[in-house]
């Protein structure tokens, strides 16, 4: 099939195909390399990817196990809590009225008449003093100096910012 250089110059333009074939037995002749991949490999890319999910999924149900104990936890102390306030708050309504019926006017005169032996006055005891309004003392306004006005007023800023 191979033709010399002679050959080869006296013909047309047209290509020969024999060249290519040539090529082409040569390229089927070189040996098939067969990729194959290890499964072994594979599997254990697999596993890896599996264990790394399952590791996960049990991090976050733990997570949520622990906020939903906590929750649980915290409404039980608010319940504990509500109900000693309203225990509390029971026992102040009951404190009140006990401390206002013992200050009641008739508790009270009769404590003074039991207790401590005091009797009502009557009228002939009841004397009245009157003061005459000429024995009323006023104080004098006296002029306020810059230094007395400043004082004064630092004073009362001291006050007003809790000093």
């Amino acid at each position: 099939m191979a033709l010399d250089n002679t050959a080869r110059k006296r013909t047309n333009a047209a290509y020969e195909l024999e060249y290519f074939d040539n090529a082409a037995q040569q390229v089927d002749q070189q040996p098939i390399k067969k990729v194959v991949r290890n499964p072994q490999k594979k599997n254990s890319r697999l596993m890896v990817k599996t264990v790394g999910v399952l590791i996960t999924v049990v991090a976050v149900c733990s997570a949520l196990l622990y906020s939903r104990a906590v929750l649980t936890e915290v409404g039980d102390q608010i319940t504990t809590s509500n109900e000693t306030l309203e225990e509390l708050q029971s026992e102040g309504v009951r404190l009140k009225s006990e401390l206002d019926s013992k200050l009641s006017l008739d508790n009270v005169e009769e404590y003074a008449l039991n207790e401590l032996d005091l009797v009502k006055m009557n009228a002939a005891q009841k004397d009245y003093v009157t003061v005459p309004p000429a024995e009323t003392v006023q104080e004098e306004e006296k002029e306020e100096s810059f230094w007395d006005m400043l004082v004064r007023k630092f004073e009362e800023f001291r006050e007003y910012i809790g000093f």
